[in-house]
């Protein structure tokens, strides 16, 4: 008891020296790792609508199965669908939550942690919401209960300590740095900014991306704080980035009413990103700021059009008819009459005119 009381104070100090930036998270799991035999421990999320998980940090170097479970296995882990059950804050052992000999029939167990040597893991719920919960695990080759147990129970001993690291970064160290660089983007760009996180909240916004949230033209707000894109393409779009692995930064630009819409996924280190969440800043700005250029790129990105219907709508929007069109690419008129139809089904316009509107940024669509 002595001992796991001692070990508990030991990893509540490193937890606060890794929030504090004193030591890395790294190194938190790696002194975990000292609590069981041949230990395998990671901080990861799993989507219980979705059915798949993913690591964020991972100890022992056990990289190919951080990658393998991302790809494969979290879907099958028995754990997991039956997590909503396990009480937060609160260690348990595999065990607890479904029957060893069940476990033992399962491929999870089979082909994945027993091929690595592990009989069972040891986990602790840190964080849910919206079907996605946040845990710290250990897979431990050891099968004595008791003695897991006894591990488990320091788990639940440092879990009010990572709850307040949870806080921190969500409300405090991370928040702080993005307002910061999402205001900066937004001057430099002549932008309004918008800032959401994982629940699609908008948890900060520049003068002018505020204004935008009232005006409701392109987004607004929810009774409960949550952003509404007004375009279907746009949601979809936010959705997808909010589920890009962490550590990656990808952008998404849309062609609307006269302006240019950047949803940019912000890149974070996989820890902050761990507690925090990840974050998409949307950025509005007038396309007639845009060069001709950018608002073609904009558009032909935004609709998916072809290298062959990128030509059409190019040639559409400098006035060429079709016989001028097939007479330039040397294609016969049927060709670009199917071309043609292929541009108007993508893009939702009905007539040659609307795309040469669209080309120059002023038709919502």
């Amino acid at each position: 008891m002595e001992t796991s009381v001692r070990t508990g104070d030991e990893l509540v100090s490193s937890i606060y020296a890794a929030m504090l930036g004193e030591m890395d998270w790294q190194a938190f799991l790696e002194r975990l790792n000292e609590l069981s035999p041949g230990a395998f421990s990671t901080f990861f999320h799993h989507d219980l609508h979705a059915g798949t998980g993913a690591t964020t940090l991972v100890s022992g170097g056990y990289e190919e199965a951080q990658r393998d479970y991302e790809r494969y296995y979290g879907a099958l882990n028995p754990w997991m669908k039956k997590v909503a059950a396990t009480p937060l804050g609160e260690g348990v052992i595999g065990d607890q939550i479904v029957e060893r000999a069940d476990f033992r029939k399962s491929e999870y167990y089979n082909d994945f942690i027993r091929r690595m040597g592990f009989e069972t893991g040891i986990g602790l719920t840190l964080f849910r919401g919206g079907g996605r919960y946040f845990l710290l695990s250990t897979l431990t080759a050891e099968e004595d209960a008791d003695a897991n147990l006894a591990r488990a129970e320091v788990l639940t001993r440092i879990a009010p300590h990572l709850g307040r690291v949870f806080r921190y970064y969500r409300e405090h160290r991370l928040d702080a740095f993005a307002f910061r660089l999402g205001d900066e983007v937004a001057r430099a760009s002549d932008a309004g900014m918008v800032l959401v996180d994982d629940r699609r909240r908008v948890i900060h916004a520049s003068p002018q991306g505020g204004r935008l949230l009232e005006e409701g033209s392109v987004m607004a707000l929810s009774p409960t704080g949550q952003i509404r894109l007004r375009d279907d393409a746009m949601r979809s779009a936010l959705e997808a980035l909010l589920a890009v692995p962490s550590g990656e930064t990808r952008m998404e630009t849309f062609v609307l009413e006269r302006c240019e819409v950047r949803l940019v996924r912000i890149r974070m280190e996989h820890a902050a990103e761990f507690f925090a969440g990840p974050r998409v800043a949307i950025l509005v700005s007038e396309t007639a700021r845009l060069s001709p250029d950018a608002r073609l790129e904009a558009i032909v990105g935004r609709y998916g059009l072809t290298g062959a219907e990128r030509r059409v709508f190019e040639a559409v929007a400098e006035g060429a008819r079709v016989v001028d069109m097939a007479e330039r690419f040397g294609v016969a008129q049927a060709t670009i009459r199917t071309q043609l139809k292929a541009v108007f089904a993508k893009t939702g316009m009905r007539s040659q005119a609307d795309l040469v509107r669209l080309s120059h940024g002023v038709l919502w669509q």
